[in-house]
C-alpha cells in the first residue's frame, strides 16, 4: 500500500513525520507502534519523505532502535521502510555531500547484526520473508563497483539463514516429485538462494559459506528438481551456488542429482536451456 502524493504532502506540511516519530518514541503499545511505522512506511514511498528523514538524525535513531523491537508486526512494517532506503543508496542525490546515512549503518555492521538476530530467532514467517526480501535487495545492489553483499557475508548471518530455513521450509514434504506448496514459499526459496549466491562473488563470502558447506549441500539437494513451469531460475541459482562452494564442500549425491536434472531438461526441453543452467 502506498500513500497518495497529495496526502503525504499535506502531512509533511504539518510536520507529520516528526509527529509520528515522536509518538513512536513515547509509545508502549505494540499495535500503535505498528500502525505508526506502517504509515511512515507508506509515506516513505515518496522521495521527499526519505530526504526529510535523511536530514533528521533523531528520526533515524528512532527507526534504527526499532530493529531490536520484539514485536514481529512492527518489524514487518519496518522492513518496508528499510527496503525503500536501500534504493536511495544506489541512487543518491547529486547534492548529497556524504554517504547516505543508512549506508553508514550498513558499514558499521549493525544492520547485519539485527537482521541476523531476527532470522535466527523469529517464528513469524511473514517477518522472516520480509527480512529475506530486504537482504536480497541489498545483496543484489552494486554501486560504484561496490558489492553490498559484503556487508552481510559473515558466518553469523549464514548461520542465521540456516535457522531461518528450518523455520520456513523444514515442514515441507520433500519427495522425489517435490513442489513448493505455494508461491510465497517458492519466492522465499528464490530469495534465500539468491542471497547466499551473492556471497560467492567475493572471497570472504565464499570462505564463510564454506564453513557451512555440508549443511548447504543437504538443503540444496532437496530443491534440485525438474521445473514444471518452464522456469529454471531457482535451479540455475542453486547450481551456481553449488559451484561457488564446491572447493570447500563436494557432495557426490548432489552432483548426481544435478546431472540427472540437466539430463531430463536436455531430453525434454533441448540443450539450450540446460546450457543456461550450467553456465
Amino acid at each position: 500500500m502506498t500513500a497518495a502524493s497529495a496526502v503525504v504532502l499535506f502531512l509533511m506540511q504539518y510536520n507529520g513525520l516528526e509527529i509520528f516519530i515522536n509518538t513512536v518514541q513515547c509509545s508502549t503499545n505494540f499495535r500503535l507502534t505498528e500502525i505508526l511505522i506502517g504509515i511512515i512506511g507508506n509515506m516513505c514511498c515518496e522521495k521527499s519523505v526519505r530526504n526529510a528523514l535523511a536530514e533528521h538524525k533523531e528520526s533515524q535513531d528512532t527507526l534504527l532502535s526499532l530493529l531490536s523491537n520484539p514485536d514481529p508486526q512492527t518489524l514487518v512494517q519496518l522492513m518496508r521502510i528499510v527496503e525503500h532506503l536501500a534504493w536511495d543508496i544506489v541512487k543518491p542525490q547529486e547534492t548529497m555531500p556524504d554517504k547516505h546515512w543508512f549506508e553508514k549503518q550498513l558499514e558499521s555492521g549493525v544492520i547485519s547484526l539485527h537482521l541476523g538476530f531476527i532470522l535466527s530467532s523469529s517464528t513469524s514467517e511473514e517477518l522472516l520473508n520480509g527480512v529475506l526480501v530486504v537482504l536480497n535487495t541489498f545483496c543484489s545492489m552494486n554501486f560504484n563497483d561496490k558489492d553490498f553483499s559484503q556487508y552481510f557475508a559473515s558466518s553469523e548471518l549464514i548461520s542465521a539463514m540456516l535457522e531461518c530455513w528450518k523455520q520456513i521450509f523444514s515442514s515441507c514434504h520433500y519427495e522425489i516429485e517435490f513442489e513448493f506448496p505455494n508461491k510465497q514459499l517458492e519466492k522465499s526459496a528464490h530469495n534465500w538462494v539468491s542471497i547466499l549466491l551473492a556471497f560467492t562473488g567475493h572471497e570472504e563470502g565464499r570462505s564463510s559459506l564454506g564453513k557451512f558447506g555440508d549443511h548447504l549441500n543437504d538443503i540444496l539437494q532437496l530443491w534440485i528438481v525438474i521445473p514444471k513451469d518452464n522456469s529454471e531460475i531457482l535451479l540455475t541459482s542453486i547450481v551456481r551456488l553449488l559451484e561457488g562452494i564446491v572447493a570447500y564442500s563436494f557432495s557426490a549425491m548432489v552432483f548426481s542429482k544435478v546431472l540427472k536434472a540437466v539430463y531430463v531438461i536436455v531430453s525434454e526441453k533441448g540443450p539450450f536451456l540446460s546450457k543456461s543452467i550450467l553456465n
